[in-house]
């Protein structure tokens, strides 16, 4: 390897720690403001902020350095002590201010501020030496080549951002997920320090000795044409300095106002989950260095460097107007990806390159442009003989620029503007400032305003086209076509309620076909209410029960499900406003004198109007205070302890959301919880896998001695947790009181019998797993957040979790020894409550057969076939399936699950006097006569008749003649022996069993069946 190629290699290397440092910091600096769309405003602040006090800093000194590449070498060890100290001194830091700074300050105010100067302070050191290390690698580079003082600066920011692009995929997608936040930290300083090793081998390989400073042409220098003449009139006169460094703030302020604008957007399309985000940052510096790439040979060569550098900004401004038609298109081609990789194998590594292709189709044109302008500005200001001075201001003023329009965009304009109006507005100040330097160009070089006027005039045109022609309307743009490929349009959607704020654009519609309303943020639905919940007189309406698909039953159940075990609770936080149904929830509770809702966004309060009546409670109930704060902010100042805290965060794998279900997180509320108080929390188990569950799972029980989980929906969870040694059962006749069941109008009443099958595991379910070493999810090892976009991508739902409510055996009433005993038939209050339906599908039947018969509720017409075919089992016996033991078995099976399932310790005796009458007296076979004994022994606690019957159905299965599901089989099998105290048959079973049910081994079922079978045979 060369000594210039080992420079070069250094500088990539440093554009990749600087990228890598800045995606964990917005990491890390999410967990501390709160919200990580702050934080990402907060770290490119600081972090760009930081880097132009740096480049000044350097700009006087290195030109009195003989070897300006020794001072990077500095600067490069310098970071990589700041890469090895930072994880200990930001945990510090927070803990200390949780603790004991932010209670001291005791207001909203002064605990924001601090928080916010705190945050900064963490990075702005490493960000100052950062922003020297381009000034001190672009001098080495243009003293190695003096007479191509532009080629040196655009090869500088060329590899620099090229490494930065690479960093920004290499910390989010690999390190992270590797070596965990701290980890990442510690690779970023190894890179640091492999760069300053690569220069300084280089330096020393070299046989000259260091060079000393050179002077750069002088101001009447002019590059030369191809025939060795001038190469026509020079446009660097009088003032050049002033306005090109002028530009540098300016088009710098323009291009990442640019960013900002099309993060948001992006995120509109490519979703807004953190990897969503790092895709988009790469493609926007990759653009950059391809800009910085193509003028590398144009900045020495052009004879006009004033006028050339506003053309570039002319086109800059004219790209980004035309963004957004692209931008629009590319609803489309997402709708298109997400359709054809769906569920195909590598389709969401396919998924995330398509995503990566779709961000530069919008960004790159301007990106290129944008990546020209400094390499052309300080070319310009080199040969205009300003000397190395000039590279670090160029570069400190590009990144103030920068920090300015990150934030006016980010927390000023973009809430104001709109998407559209921000981007148009970058794209103004792109043009004007492209005018002003044709404008001087031709004064300068005589050429007159000609220039000037043309691109005006071109630009004028092209902005009245764009915005003519293009609308970003609400019901595009919001339809979230990142999620199933759906795009739709004022066709299928009207819009109620649109504005981009500071965190997210939230948005509200209404179904023209359904009338459901839908309350979105970034596009993704947060909450929905079906017409029936928004009128005024809903007694009226007949009694239904909830229809499945809608979000009021897990609204109106996971925080009264908190409630039942709290139900004397006095004070109460809601972490979370989302539709304000769980605060009206809540305020059921005739013993609740206070709710606190804290919410980040106001906008989702102002959205949340259009669920009104349903909501009104959440505005209307003088016991509800709102405060528009970070949640840990809130708490550690306030220093108040609550009786019951709820939350309810978006879907795991929306950006900053997984890290309210970490270690740390459970660790932190705790100290704002009463004795005895208890906390709730909302989880989706759709979109979502076993393993990720399982990860939240492990968070809450490294810190809750007990909780419990219950099916609240479709497919969501509400987990209880305490820090009492055991948990009190719960009081359901907080749903019983008139307020709920005013609340719930329209719908079937909620009882207690309802909330019982709806019961997944408590702390002792899953122990033998966690036990076993189940890695928790954590703030600083992101499990859940790294592996829940692939999830949501791949439609992935956590069916182990899920069938502990579903399944014909009940895993958690076994192990915590609690039967489940018939209750008689009430109506199912919602059809997405399955385990619910299920029970009472079967008290139906019990009820029916006792009766003699009946009709079906009409509500659930399916039942009456379920009738139907428990009433020829029970009279027809072995005739009716014509002589066949395995027509008979099979019809016995399903007939023993639907008048059984749900529940646990309980047997219909005249369905197994005559189950086993037939098997008697038509001399049956012992594998029919064992499917038998296997669910009555299961039923009744006969482990030995159960443990003997699996012993007959494994030969038979082993020989390829199942007589039983085989997921049945394994399930009821594994349990009796290791009740019969045969814990290696167990295990010998799963072997078996295992690979051939229709679940896979690798269930979490499966896993927690072989989880207590090996505890039980002392593998554990």
């Amino acid at each position: 390897m060369t000594a210039s190629t080992a420079i070069r290699a250094a500088f990539i290397l440093s554009g990749v720690a600087g990228l890598v440092y800045e995606v964990l910091w917005s990491r890390y600096l999410g967990l501390f403001v709160g919200h990580t769309a702050y934080a990402q405003v907060l770290v490119l602040g600081v972090y760009l902020g930081g880097m132009g006090v740096g480049s000044f800093a350097i700009s006087d000194l290195s030109k009195r350095l003989s070897d300006p590449l020794r001072g990077y070498v500095m600067a490069e060890v310098v970071l990589a002590a700041f890469g090895l100290l930072f994880h200990p001194l930001f945990v510090f830091t927070t803990s200390a201010s949780y603790d004991t700074l932010f209670p001291a300050l005791g207001s909203a105010a002064a605990v924001g501020a601090v928080r916010w100067a705190l945050a900064g302070l963490l990075i702005l050191p490493q960000a100052v030496v950062l922003g020297a290390t381009f000034p001190l690698m672009a001098a080495g580079l243009v003293r190695a080549d003096a007479e191509r003082p532009g080629g040196g600066i655009a090869m500088a920011y060329l590899l620099n951002t090229l490494g930065g692009a690479f960093g920004v995929i290499l910390a989010g997608f690999v390190l992270i997920g590797w070596v965990g936040l701290p980890g990442t930290s510690v690779t970023a300083a190894a890179i640091n320090l492999s760069a300053a090793g690569l220069v300084l081998w280089a330096r020393r390989s070299e046989s000259s000795t260091a060079s000393e400073p050179v002077e750069s042409p002088s101001p009447d220098t002019r590059p030369e044409g191809r025939d060795g003449t001038a190469a026509g009139p020079s446009d660097v006169g009088p003032g050049l300095a002033p306005v090109l460094l002028t530009v540098a703030f300016g088009t710098a302020l323009a291009s990442f106002t640019y960013e900002i604008g099309w993060i948001r957007m992006l995120s509109l399309v490519l979703g807004s989950a953190t990897h969503a985000f790092e895709i988009m940052l790469s493609a926007f510096i990759l653009g950059i260095a391809v800009g910085a790439w193509s003028v590398r040979r144009h900045a020495d060569g052009t004879p006009r460097p004033v006028a050339y550098l506003g053309w570039v900004q002319v086109a800059m401004g004219v790209t980004a107007v035309a963004s957004l038609p692209l931008y629009l298109g590319t609803f489309g081609l997402m709708s298109g990806m997400v359709q054809m990789l769906s569920g195909e194998p590598g389709g969401y590594a396919l998924f995330n390159v398509g995503r990566y292709g779709l961000a530069l189709l919008v960004m790159l044109p301007s990106t290129v442009l944008a990546g020209m302008t400094l390499p052309l500005v300080t070319a310009a200001l080199l040969r205009a003989g300003h000397g190395e001075r000039a590279i670090g201001r160029v570069y400190g003023l590009n990144t103030f620029g920068s920090v300015t329009g990150a934030g006016i965009a980010g927390l000023v304009a973009l809430p104001y503007l709109g998407l559209e109006g921000l981007i148009v507005a970058g794209a103004l100040l792109d043009v004007l400032l492209g005018v002003w330097l044709l404008e001087r160009s031709g004064a300068w070089s005589g050429v007159g305003r000609r220039p000037a006027l043309a691109a005006s005039i071109g630009a004028a045109a092209c902005f009245v086209g764009v915005t003519a022609v293009v609308e970003l309307t609400p019901e595009t743009i919001t339809s979230g076509v990142f999620r199933r490929g759906v795009l739709a349009g004022e066709d299928r959607l009207r819009s109620l309620f649109y504005q981009d704020g500071r965190t997210s654009t939230v948005s509200a519609h209404i179904g023209t076909s359904d009338g459901v309303i839908v309350l979105a943020t970034n596009g993704k639905p947060d909450a929905s209410l079906g017409p029936r919940w928004i009128l005024d007189r809903r007694d009226t309406l007949p009694e239904l029960p909830i229809p499945q698909g809608r979000d009021f039953t897990t609204q109106a159940l996971a925080p009264v499900v908190t409630l039942a075990h709290r139900p004397e609770a006095r004070t109460g936080a809601n972490i979370g406003h989302g539709s304000g149904m769980t605060a009206a929830s809540l305020l059921t509770s005739g013993e609740l004198e206070r709710l606190v809702t804290i919410e980040i966004e106001p906008l989702m309060v102002e959205a949340s109007f259009v669920f009104l009546p349903a909501n009104g409670p959440a505005f209307g109930d003088p016991r509800v205070t709102y405060v528009f704060d970070d949640a840990k902010s809130y708490f550690s100042y306030q220093r108040e302890r609550f009786d019951l805290i709820f939350a309810e965060p978006s879907n795991p794998w929306v950006s900053g959301t997984a890290s309210l279900f970490t270690v740390e997180f459970y660790r932190r509320v705790t100290d704002f919880l009463s004795d005895g108080a208890v906390l709730g929390q909302w989880v989706q188990i759709y979109e979502l896998d076993d393993d990720l569950f399982l990860s939240v799972v492990a968070a809450l029980d490294a810190v809750f001695p007990s909780y419990r989980a219950y099916l609240v929906g479709d497919a969501d969870v509400a987990i209880v947790a305490t820090l009492d040694d055991s948990m009190a059962q719960p009081d359901w006749s907080v749903v019983e009181n008139e307020a709920f069941r005013a609340f719930t109008t329209s719908a079937p009443p909620f009882l207690a019998q309802h909330f019982e099958p709806l019961l997944l595991f408590d702390q002792n379910t899953f122990r033998s797993l966690l036990d076993a070493g189940v890695p928790p999810n954590s703030d600083f090892r992101p499990i859940l957040d790294l592996g829940a976009e692939r999830t949501r991508f791949d439609e992935e739902f956590a069916a182990g979790v899920y069938s502990l409510a579903t399944s014909r055996v009940n895993l958690q009433r076994h192990l915590s020894g609690q039967p489940l005993t018939p209750r008689p038939f009430r109506m199912p209050p919602a059809y997405g409550l399955n385990s619910t339906v299920l029970a009472e599908r079967g008290a139906w039947l019990r009820a029916a057969l006792s009766e003699g018969g009946g009709i079906a509720p009409e509500e659930f017409e399916e039942w009456q076939e379920d009738l139907v075919n428990l009433q020829r089992f029970l009279v027809e016996g072995l005739d009716g399936y014509l002589g066949s033991w395995r027509g008979w078995v099979a019809a016995f099976v399903q007939a023993e699950n639907t008048l059984h399932w749900g529940l646990s310790g309980h047997v219909e005796q005249e369905f197994y006097e005559e189950a086993y009458r037939v098997l008697d007296e038509e001399d049956a076979p012992p594998t029919a006569r064992a499917v038998v004994d296997l669910l009555h022994g299961y039923g009744v606690g006969d482990w030995a008749r159960a443990a003997a019957a699996v012993d007959i159905l494994t030969a038979s299965t082993s020989g390829g003649d199942g007589w039983l599901p085989t997921d049945l089989l394994l399930d009821v099998g594994v349990l009796a022996y290791l009740e019969a105290d045969r814990p290696t048959a167990a295990l010998s079973l799963l072997d078996e069993l295992a690979p051939r049910t229709s679940r896979g081994p690798d269930d979490l079922r499966t896993r927690l069946l072989r989880g207590l079978a090996e505890e039980a045979a002392g593998i554990r």
